[in-house]
């Protein structure tokens, strides 16, 4: 009776295994889609700083303002630009990050299920068994009981 029982536990401990390591791997990229969002956020605050140090400079002559005040505008709106593109392109992530987050959370639970299923089927079977171990012992000591009155 135990060799079914035991071939079902190492099936369903296999499952579990399983379902830990993708728990594991929903993590690992989870953490890769932290860091790159953490990325695109000091790559905004650099950009920031960019747009707002185009401003004011040092006073220069007449043909050289215009030119250089072009210059500064046509690069700040670049920069503006480039910031927005971050903007748009975090905001993605973050949708995906949150999809991602909903899948481990999904993960762990499947995971803690299945595993509380198994400890549950292991506590059984070695009870079972210890049951069967005093059943025997227990005939083996009446017998050497009976053997005694004889």
């Amino acid at each position: 009776m135990s060799g079914p029982l035991n071939k079902k536990l190492a099936s369903l401990a296999c499952v579990v295994d399983l379902r830990e390591r993708d728990k594991e791997r929903l993590q690992a990229d989870l953490a890769i889609k932290r860091e790159l969002a953490e990325r695109y956020r000091k790559n905004l605050a650099r950009l920031e700083q960019l747009c707002s140090g185009a401003g004011a400079s040092a006073p220069l002559s007449g043909g050289q303002l215009s030119v250089m005040s072009q210059n500064r505008g046509d690069y700040k709106q670049a920069v503006m630009r480039m910031a927005d593109g971050h903007r748009d392109e975090l905001s993605l992530h973050e949708a995906d990050m949150r999809v991602a987050q909903q899948a481990l959370t999904l993960a762990v639970h499947k995971h803690e299920a299945l595993d509380q299923v198994l400890s549950r089927r292991q506590e059984t079977l070695q009870r079972s068994q210890a049951r069967g171990e005093q059943k025997q012992q227990d005939e083996l000591a009446n017998q050497s009981w009976w053997r005694g009155q004889q």
